[in-house]
């Protein structure tokens, strides 16, 4: 793990060993060990990071867990050696395609660790929640099945189910609901609801509605407002459910029971007044939870989308992998998973001792960071792994020993002349 703590550029996306007394041969003959064995499943090697995702909800939560689930294509077109690629979309998008529940902080919306991940290819689906090869299905239909399974990890806190406008689906909300669990959702403003006695598209009902300032916020443009409403509606339409009949796909229409909702709109408006971005949110959590609040989790939806960028272009260079196969990217992919969730540990901390030394860590980094920005998971990732570097290089060398290195590889620097060991 701690090899991969080290963030890595696109041309050299291999494992990088720490300065220990074993040969680098060894480690990556021990990598390649570990992930052809096939005894180690994906399963064994995702309990590193469900046992932070525990104690995160335990200590960084305060009364729901928020599990954020979205979709990633990974791309290996040019890699011809990985024989159970699929085509994704066009010809060039070739690869696999990841599905990931990453769990976030409902106290400050802090990312605590991958809950679970699966990878598609030409054999099937296989992921980090349930054993074997299993059939693909459509994304939503694997994702009830995959908060089902998370509802029963024993998190210690009532989760929250947090999907964009992909899951603007009543038959999955129904599905949901039926098994009591909590769900927010991104909709289309043409989707309909039962408001008044009568179906109205969601973007009518929200032009009816009393708006409220919530809070302002700084971005690139400047100064923005966010304005919400919010009113109960309900879900009576019919569910689109599409059938594979004869060879060809049918759409049949399914109606179902009526499922009561609270549809909450967020509007943003820049400095001038002109609207900026607009959400349309449906959700049945408990009206405890207040709209702003609301909109505040969706906001922190985002979280998942930087954790692609870790993995695909920050950190890990997921898409430069060599492993030949899904089963062993996903093998890996658990490893640098664990990586990510020391970093993120790291980061929910907020005591001075804590913050000093996430500073000093960003100094062994090397990174620059911006006057008032915010200190990132790449930069922590990469002063930890020179963190343990120097304490695996003191755990094998003394002072005096380092101080004779230097003075014969940086003569001109006068380190350590009078020194030897």
């Amino acid at each position: 793990m701690y090899s991969h703590l080290r963030t890595v550029p696109i041309l050299a996306a291999g494992m990088k060993p720490l300065p220990d007394a074993v040969k680098t041969k060894s480690h990556r003959q021990g990598m390649y060990r570990l992930l052809s064995n096939p005894v180690m499943t994906p399963q064994m090697l995702s309990q590193p990071v469900m046992d932070d995702v525990r104690e995160g909800a335990q200590n960084d939560c305060d009364d729901y867990l928020l599990m954020m689930h979205d979709w990633s294509r990974l791309n290996y077109y040019k890699h011809t050696g990985k024989e159970d690629r699929i085509q994704l979309s066009h010809h060039l998008d070739v690869g696999y395609d990841m599905q990931s529940s990453l769990a976030v902080s409902d106290r400050n919306g802090q990312a605590i660790g991958c809950a679970a991940v699966n990878l598609t290819c030409n054999k099937g689906t296989i992921s980090t929640w349930r054993n074997g090869w299993h059939k693909t299905v459509p994304h939503l239909d694997e994702l009830t099945q995959r908060t089902q399974w998370l509802e029963s990890q024993k998190f210690g806190k009532q989760l929250v189910h947090i999907v964009d406008r992909e899951a603007d689906s009543i038959a999955h909300m129904r599905q949901l609901s039926a098994h009591q669990q909590y769900w927010l959702f991104r909709c289309k403003g043409k989707s309909s609801v039962e408001w008044g006695g009568k179906q109205v598209p969601i973007y009518k009902v929200a032009s009816t509605l009393i708006f409220r300032a919530v809070r302002e916020f700084e971005n690139s443009k400047g100064t923005m407002t966010q304005h919400v409403g919010s009113t109960e509606v309900q879900l009576t339409r019919d569910a689109c459910v599409t059938k594979n009949v004869n060879g060809k796909k049918r759409v049949e229409k399914v109606p179902g029971k009526a499922i009561k909702a609270r549809l909450v709109v967020s509007r943003i408006y820049d400095e001038s007044g002109a609207l900026f971005a607009s959400w349309y949110l449906l959700t049945n959590v408990e009206n405890d939870v207040p709209d702003d609040r609301i909109t505040l989790w969706y906001y922190w939806r985002w979280k998942i989308e930087t954790y692609f960028k870790l993995l695909k272009k920050a950190g890990q260079q997921l898409e430069s992998w060599e492993q030949e196969s899904a089963m062993a990217i996903i093998k890996r992919l658990q490893i640098a998973n664990k990586a990510c969730s020391v970093a993120w540990m790291l980061m929910r901390r907020d005591s001075p001792e804590a913050q000093e030394v996430k500073e000093l860590l960003v100094r062994f980094s090397g990174r620059q960071m911006k006057r008032k920005g915010q200190i990132t998971a790449p930069a922590l990732m990469d002063g930890l792994c020179m963190l343990i570097s120097c304490l695996q290089i003191l755990k094998n060398h003394s002072i005096k020993e380092l101080n004779y290195i230097a003075s014969i590889a940086l003569p001109e620097f006068n380190l350590g002349k009078e020194l030897k060991p």
